[in-house]
């Protein structure tokens, strides 16, 4: 066994733990952040009322507790939901774009 783990970006050492289990990578990418309440407001431009229907619903990412009272986004989910926002009303407007709040002279 190599004694080191590789994912596309970087390389862990594989290290066997004194019960023999073995310990190759952190859960979390060297890419990956948290947004609080705050920064997810600015990103997304909805209310945070709206956040949490949305997350009740199961239309939005789900929050990540961190503590008692703190809660946060992980942003590339956060991305990837607004991406998908993006595609789909691009689709949408491609299907019928006299619909979409068409500006009349």
């Amino acid at each position: 066994m190599s004694n080191l783990f590789t994912t596309s970006t970087i390389s862990y050492p594989v290290k066997k733990t004194s019960t023999g289990r073995i310990h190759r990578a952190p859960a979390v990418s060297t890419g990956e952040r948290f947004v609080d309440k705050k920064e997810l407001r600015r990103l997304v431009s909805i209310s945070p009322q709206h956040i949490d229907r949305l997350e009740k619903a199961g239309d939005f990412p789900e929050r990540v507790r961190l503590g008692p009272g703190r809660v946060a986004w992980v942003l590339s989910e956060v991305t990837a939901w607004m991406n998908d926002k993006i595609a789909g009303h691009r689709r949408d407007w491609r299907r019928n774009p006299r619909s979409q709040n068409a500006v009349r002279d």
